[in-house]
C-alpha cells in the first residue's frame, strides 16, 4: 500500500459533488410517490452508486493515512461553477432578464444610462435615483452586448468570489478551510439562480476583492473596490465604515486621511454626475426610500427612524423580519430550479415520502440528508451558529474583526427594512467560510493546548 502514499486526491470536493448529484437526482424524482431500494439501484443510477463506492474507498484510504487529501481552493470554486452552470442551460434568457422585477428595472436603467447618460426608465424621462449607478451600469453593458451570456457572467463572478475567500482562509487557517467550504456548499440559497441577475452577486464580488486587496496590504486598491460595492448596493456603506475603522486601527494617519479624501472625491464625482444628467445632487435615494416605504414608521426621515428603532412597533417589525429571513427553514429553495433536496417538508407542509424509512438503506440515507439539510437551512441549534462568531473578536486581529463587522453589519441593516432584508444572505454565506473555519481553527488549538 506504500504506492498510494505519494498520491493526493480531492476527497472533500469529490464527496460534495456526490452529495449534490444525489440531491439533483432526488429533486428530479420528487414527483414520484416513493422511492424503493430496487428503483434506486436501477441502471440509470449506476453512476451515483459507483461514484459513492469510489469515494468511500478513497475515504477509507485517507483515514488509514495511505493517501493524502489534495488541498486546493480552486477545486471548490470550480465545483461550484460546474453545479451552477449545469442548471443554467435550463434557464431561458428571457426568464433570466424579465422574470425578476429588479432585473427588468436595472436592465432599462442601464440601457438608458449608456445610451443617453440618464438614470431613467426612458431617455428624457423622469430621473430614477432609487438605486446608485453601479448595478444599472453593469446590467446595461450585459444587456446590450452580452445578452445571451450574462447569466454565465454572474456565475463566474460568484465562483471567483468564492475562490478569493477560500484562498484567504487557506492562507490563514490551513486545512481548516475545508470546514468553511463544506458549510458554504450546504446552504441551499447559494444555488437559487433567479437571484443572480440582480445586485447581490456583483456586490459580494467587489466586497471579496476588496477584502483580498486589504489582506495583501493594497489598502488604496481595497478602498476603490469597497467604493464600487457601495455604488452597487448602498448597504455597502458597511464596507466603507469597516475599511476606515480598519485603517484607523492600523494607526497609519496619512493613509487614513488619504482614504477619506479618496472616498469623498469619489462620492462627490458620482453626485455631480447625477446633478448634471439627472438633476439631483445625490448618490441614490435607496436608504430613505426603503426606510420610508418598507419600515413600520413609514413617514419618518432617516434620523427620526433611527431614533424610533427601540419603539415597540419597530421592535416587532425587526423581530418578524428576523424570523422571515433567518428563521427555521427560511433557506429552503422556493424557486423553479433547486439543487438541495428538502427531506423534511414539501411546499404544502407535509413530510415527503420519496425516501422510505422502513428499510435500513432508506432510513440511513434519510437521516443523512435530513441532518445536512438542517445545517444549511438552518434548523435547530444551527440557527444560532452565527452568534458564536462574536467569540472570534480579538484585540490585535484587525482583519478578522473586519470580517465579523461586515457580517453583522450587513445583518443589522438588513433587518431594519424589508427591502434590505430580502437580500442579505449571499454575502453572509460567503463570509461564513472565513468565520466558521476560524472558529474550528480556534477550537482545535484550544483542544491541543
Amino acid at each position: 500500500m506504500k504506492i498510494f502514499k505519494k498520491y493526493r486526491f480531492p476527497i472533500y470536493e469529490s464527496i460534495l459533488l456526490n452529495y449534490l448529484l444525489l440531491n439533483l437526482w432526488l429533486i428530479k424524482n420528487s414527483d414520484s410517490e416513493y422511492l424503493t431500494t430496487e428503483v434506486f439501484l436501477k441502471k440509470e443510477n449506476l453512476l451515483i452508486i459507483i461514484f459513492t463506492f469510489i469515494n468511500l474507498l478513497i475515504l477509507f484510504l485517507l483515514i488509514g493515512k495511505k493517501i493524502k487529501p489534495l488541498n486546493s481552493p480552486f477545486l471548490y470554486s470550480l465545483l461550484f461553477f460546474f453545479i451552477q452552470s449545469s442548471q443554467l442551460y435550463k434557464l431561458s434568457d428571457k426568464y433570466f432578464w424579465e422574470t425578476i422585477p429588479d432585473a427588468r428595472t436595472y436592465k432599462l436603467l442601464g440601457e438608458n444610462l449608456l445610451q443617453c447618460g440618464e438614470l431613467s426608465l426612458a431617455c428624457n424621462g423622469d430621473a430614477f435615483l432609487q438605486w446608485p449607478l453601479g448595478q444599472p451600469f453593469i446590467s446595461g453593458i450585459l444587456s446590450l452586448f452580452f445578452y445571451e451570456h450574462a447569466k454565465y457572467f454572474y456565475i463566474l463572478l460568484f465562483s471567483i468570489a468564492t475562490y478569493i475567500i477560500l484562498k484567504i482562509v487557506f492562507e490563514k487557517f490551513g486545512n481548516t478551510y475545508h470546514f468553511g467550504a463544506i458549510l458554504f456548499f450546504l446552504f441551499p440559497n447559494n444555488y437559487e439562480l433567479s437571484g443572480l441577475i440582480i445586485s447581490e452577486t456583483p456586490y459580494l464580488f467587489f466586497t471579496s476583492v476588496g477584502l483580498f486587496a486589504l489582506n495583501n496590504k493594497k489598502s488604496k486598491l481595497s478602498l476603490i473596490f469597497f467604493i464600487i460595492s457601495f455604488l452597487i448596493r448602498p448597504i455597502g456603506i458597511v464596507n466603507l465604515f469597516g475599511y476606515l475603522y480598519f485603517i484607523f486601527q492600523s494607526k497609519e494617519k496619512r493613509l487614513f486621511y488619504n482614504s477619506i479624501a479618496i472616498l469623498t472625491m469619489s462620492l462627490f464625482l458620482v453626485a455631480t454626475f447625477n446633478l448634471t444628467f439627472n438633476g439631483k445632487f445625490t448618490i441614490s435615494s435607496t436608504v430613505s426610500t426603503n426606510i420610508t416605504n418598507d419600515a413600520v414608521e413609514q413617514n419618518l426621515e432617516i434620523v427620526d427612524f433611527i431614533i424610533n428603532i427601540p419603539s415597540p412597533e419597530n421592535l416587532d417589525f425587526v423581530t418578524e423580519n428576523v424570523k422571515r429571513l433567518y428563521g427555521a427553514g427560511s433557506r429552503d429553495c422556493v424557486f423553479a430550479y433547486c439543487v438541495i433536496y428538502n427531506p423534511l417538508f414539501t411546499d404544502d407542509g407535509t413530510v415527503p415520502n420519496l425516501i422510505p424509512k422502513n428499510n435500513v438503506f432508506g432510513f440511513t440515507i434519510n437521516i443523512f440528508l435530513s441532518e445536512l439539510f438542517k445545517i444549511g437551512s438552518p434548523l435547530g441549534l444551527w440557527v444560532y451558529l452565527p452568534f458564536t462568531y462574536i467569540l472570534l473578536i480579538r484585540k490585535k486581529n484587525n482583519f478578522g474583526n473586519l470580517v465579523i463587522f461586515l457580517f453583522f453589519g450587513n445583518i443589522f441593516l438588513s433587518i431594519l427594512t424589508a427591502e434590505y432584508g430580502s437580500r442579505w444572505w449571499l454575502l453572509l454565506n460567503l463570509l461564513s467560510i472565513y468565520l466558521f473555519s476560524n472558529l474550528i481553527y480556534k477550537l482545535k488549538h484550544k483542544v491541543k493546548s
